[in-house]
């Protein structure tokens, strides 16, 4: 893991074929206060067959109420929302639409909009490119966020990626594209509309989804990935996911934590989490995988029926 000034970089290693330059001195600040807005509206999920019940009523919500209070016990401060795209369920912490920063989990809104342009024919991307895209998402390369942040316009991409998914608490950074602040609610709406397609080309959804089931256990930068949901989620067979971590400058941690569980999508989960760290990150990574496993400590999502996966579907 290689440490910069107050930021431990995200997956540096790879060399941009766009030009990337050498990785710069980065310095964090404390994360911001955002303003909670009105939830986006819940885009319908995409039509799955009729498979096994999943979670009945209520269920997630007292899974999430649960993850709450092993979070307070353990001083991490955490956002959690999860979607269930065949009944429309959805169940929140009371702070799902406050503000951290995404630190690597914009790395998908750049593949997004940088895919999305290259489709509108105002950028040509080769198949050296489209390797480092994927080494961006699924071993978190920073160099790849790097030159396809300068490439797609900056700050421009969060923008029109909040205004084409109608991501409320999603905001432009300011300073280098991990202070981008977003929430799990705007997390879990973009990862749906993705499913569906409903606001971008299925092409560039079904992209996105691959790569993240093509998760790797380690970064770029050697660092362990498998915190949060990965630690918690070990029962479930088809997920993908995209993690992001950060220190800093006032000695808390960032760890996100985001998957899609199921053949068909059928759940969305997202965890953002700051935490005091006096001791280094390793314990605050035993705090926010206690709280995982309290969100889920089936290791799955719900209660499969017989001869289907863990996630119904």
């Amino acid at each position: 893991m290689t440490v910069l000034t107050g930021v431990t970089a995200l997956g540096i290693g790879t060399v941009a074929t766009l030009g990337v330059a050498a990785a710069t001195t980065r310095t964090a600040t404390v994360a911001p206060s955002v303003p909670s807005a009105p939830a986006a509206p819940v885009v319908p999920a995409a039509p799955v067959a009729p498979v096994a019940a999943g979670v009945p009523p209520g269920v997630l919500q007292g899974d999430v109420y649960r993850a709450e209070a092993v979070a307070r016990r353990e001083g991490v401060h955490v956002a959690i929302a999860v979607l269930d795209r065949t009944t429309g369920q959805r169940a929140e912490s009371r702070n799902a639409h406050a503000g951290f920063f995404t630190a690597s989990l914009v790395k998908v809104m750049i593949a997004d909009d940088v895919l999305t342009q290259r489709d509108q024919g105002k950028l040509q991307l080769s198949s050296a490119d489209m390797h480092m895209m994927h080494l961006m998402i699924t071993r978190s390369d920073d160099n790849a966020a790097d030159s396809f942040w300068d490439l797609g316009g900056g700050n421009a991409i969060v923008s029109r990626t909040a205004a084409r998914y109608g991501l409320h608490d999603t905001s432009p950074p300011n300073g280098p594209w991990w202070f981008t602040t977003t929430s799990a609610d705007d997390m879990v709406s973009l990862y749906d509309q993705i499913l569906s397609g409903q606001s971008t080309d299925p092409a560039v959804g079904n992209w996105i989804v691959s790569a993240m089931r093509d998760f790797q256990p380690t970064g770029e930068d050697g660092e362990d990935q498998t915190f949060g949901l990965p630690s918690a989620l070990s029962h479930e067979t088809v997920v993908g996911y995209k993690q992001g971590w950060m220190p800093l400058l006032d000695g808390d941690w960032v760890h996100d934590s985001t998957a899609i569980v199921g053949a068909s999508g059928r759940y969305i989960v997202a965890m953002m989490a700051t935490q005091p760290a006096p001791n280094g990150e390793d314990p605050t990574v035993a705090s926010l995988n206690d709280v995982s496993k309290a969100l889920f400590p089936r290791g799955m999502i719900g209660f499969p029926a017989p001869g289907t996966s863990p996630a119904g579907d």
